[in-house]
């Protein structure tokens, strides 16, 4: 039967089984035989003392054996004591004075009835903390100060720094002079507690740069960051009279306006960094594409609303609407204009029953029923838009413009109506792109819920490229219409006509 032999055996070691003796030689187990012992007798008598001890033989003749495996390493013993600290040794020479400093450029400093505490650097190094040179000036980080004050960093003061009246760009200057310059003839300025519409009766009174307004003569109402209240409605109606408020972020004004309405109905004009709060309104009646509207922000029925069937065909940038927004729930509402980073509510951007938007809209979020939803129309251009349910032409509407890396929740792209445009890495919720009646457009690495595309009893007369069904599966084409390369609810690659 087999041995088992020991694990890890040292060198020598012996191991005994079955009556069979084996020792380890460092590489292998040896056989080796031993001859039972058998008891010891008991000691006999002493024998009588022998001759003389024989000479020593001589040393036999022979090689001697290999030297034998080296043994394994031992424990390492504990670490000694420390020794003593060795005596200090005698202290150096004292090292040459070095040469002393030329002063002489700082008179004020070697000046007995100089008075004044500062922190010097060290002369030599490359600069020191502070200067005071002969003609007086005082310079902080520079060994060269070239005014009264010369300081080479930055400056903090927690008092307050009075200053002259500036004669180059880069002096510094007084709230004051920028008023009076700012309230100059291109330009009003309404601070904290001003009546905004006498300040801009006051802007529209301007004759900027002693010329007559134009679109390259232009004045402002430049307004302050704070909370303004009007008691009947400001109207924006003069062309080439712009209203600023100041400070305003991206998307977030810092001028908040209430009480009242805030109306523009000028064509060529530029409102920016205004908020008008719930209880207001943020009308647009002059409806021109020069109009230019920039980090505003209005309540519900904003920025061409449903009472005065608003069409919105200026350029909105970073704006922000509530529900009903930018030609919103009207059934002759549309947003024809030019849209970059705005959002809206429910119904916005040509939303609502029978609205349309027509325009340029780049990275927009719209609610429910947004850009052309309900019995509406989607027929501008969509880039990396947003919207909830029923939008891009929603229930019984038609999405007939270009769609590209755009995202709607379910009814969307013409529910119960036509998806006739253009459409690239879009993806909806259940039953959009033409479902119930027809999927007439191009449609690329776009992703539908069930019954999209055509589905439930509409039908597939465009073309779906690398397409994705979430679930459910693809009605037939007919007419034009094909399926490449397509997946289904199941996983299925469907290609049809096959």
């Amino acid at each position: 039967m087999p041995i088992d032999f020991p694990n890890s055996p040292v060198l020598n070691e012996e191991f005994t089984a079955a009556g069979k003796t084996w020792k380890w030689n460092g590489y292998a187990w040896d056989s080796i035989t031993i001859t039972p012992v058998g008891a010891t007798g008991a000691t006999g008598p002493q024998g009588t003392p022998g001759g003389a001890t024989g000479p020593t033989g001589a040393t036999g003749v022979g090689s001697t054996g290999a030297t034998g495996l080296t043994g394994s390493t031992g424990l390492t013993g504990a670490t000694g004591l420390t020794g003593a600290t060795g005596i200090t040794g005698d202290v150096g020479s004292t090292g040459a004075t070095g040469p002393t400093p030329d002063l002489s450029a700082y008179a004020p400093i070697n000046n007995p009835a100089f008075t004044g505490t500062a922190s010097f650097g060290v002369v030599g190094e490359e600069v020191a903390d502070l200067f005071v040179g002969s003609n007086g000036n005082v310079g902080i980080g520079t060994e060269t100060p070239s005014e009264s004050l010369d300081v080479v960093g930055n400056i903090t003061a927690s008092g307050t720094a009075t200053a002259a009246e500036p004669t180059q760009s880069y002096h510094l200057t007084t709230r004051n002079y920028v008023d009076n310059i700012l309230n100059s003839s291109a330009c009003i300025v309404a601070k904290a507690g001003d009546d905004l519409i006498a300040k801009y009766a006051e802007a529209v009174a301007l004759t900027p740069n002693g010329s007559a307004k134009s679109s390259t003569n232009r004045a402002s109402l430049i307004i302050f960051p704070s909370t303004y209240t009007i008691d009947a409605e400001l109207t924006i109606d003069t062309e080439f009279v712009d209203v600023i408020g100041l400070g305003a972020q991206i998307q977030k004004p810092l001028v908040f306006i209430t009480g009242d309405t805030v109306n523009v109905s000028a064509n060529d004009v530029r409102v920016s960094g205004i908020a008008v709060e719930v209880g207001g309104d943020f009308k647009i009646t002059g409806y021109n594409a020069l109009q230019v509207f920039e980090n505003c922000s209005g309540p519900n029925y904003s920025f061409g609303n449903y009472d005065d069937n608003g069409t919105p065909d200026g350029t909105f940038i970073n704006c922000v609407g509530s529900d009903f927004s930018f030609g919103g729930t009207s059934t002759t509402a549309t947003a024809n204009g030019t849209f970059i980073n705005c959002v809206g509510g429910v119904a916005s951007f040509g939303g609502g029953t029978g609205g349309n938007s027509a325009g340029t809209f780049t990275n927009c979020i719209g609610g429910d029923g947004a850009f052309g939803g309900e019995d509406g129309v989607a027929s501008g251009t969509f880039t990396n838009c947003t919207a909830g349910d029923g939008s891009f032409g929603g229930l019984f509407g038609t999405a007939s413009g270009t769609f590209n890396g755009c995202t709607a929740g379910s009814g969307s792209f013409g529910n119960e109506g036509t998806a006739s445009g253009v459409f690239e890495n879009c993806t909806a919720g259940a039953g959009s792109f033409g479902t119930q009646l027809s999927a007439s457009g191009t449609f690329t690495n776009c992703v539908g819920g069930n019954f999209s595309f055509g589905g439930n009893g509409g039908s597939i007369t465009g073309k779906l490229f690398y397409c994705r069904l979430t679930a459910g599966s693809y009605e037939t084409p007919s007419g034009a219409g094909v399926i490449r390369l397509c997946i289904d609810g199941s996983n299925d690659i469907v290609n049809l006509p096959a």
